[in-house]
């Protein structure tokens, strides 16, 4: 549980960042415009994004490619990682116990 955690807020840091970069590139350029998760993969590693298409086509299922990766990859990235930092968090809360105490 403690790792969910840790990547939530990891999550939600990455989140941070993006849109920070975002802001900036609006400052400059005078344009708005959230960078898609796509494009931040590929500017972090383009290789292994590359190279992720046929993989999943070949050893996981061919359709899942185009029906569901491209949608994500297309989406703003902060969205997308505030979301999973979120949804950790939220799955990897510390719960309560009976006798007051925390996990």
């Amino acid at each position: 549980m403690r790792l969910g955690r840790v990547l939530g807020w990891l999550f939600l840091a990455v989140a941070v960042a993006v849109l920070a970069a975002d802001l900036l590139a609006w400052q400059q350029s005078g344009g708005w415009r959230l960078a898609a998760l796509g494009e931040v993969w590929a500017q972090l590693h383009r290789d292994s994004l590359l190279l992720a298409e046929p993989a999943i086509d070949r050893h996981v299922w061919p359709g899942l490619w185009q029906s569901v990766i491209v949608p994500i990859l297309l989406a703003p990235a902060a969205p997308v990682f505030a979301l999973a930092g979120l949804v950790l968090l939220l799955l990897c809360r510390r719960r309560r116990r009976r006798g007051g105490l925390r996990d």
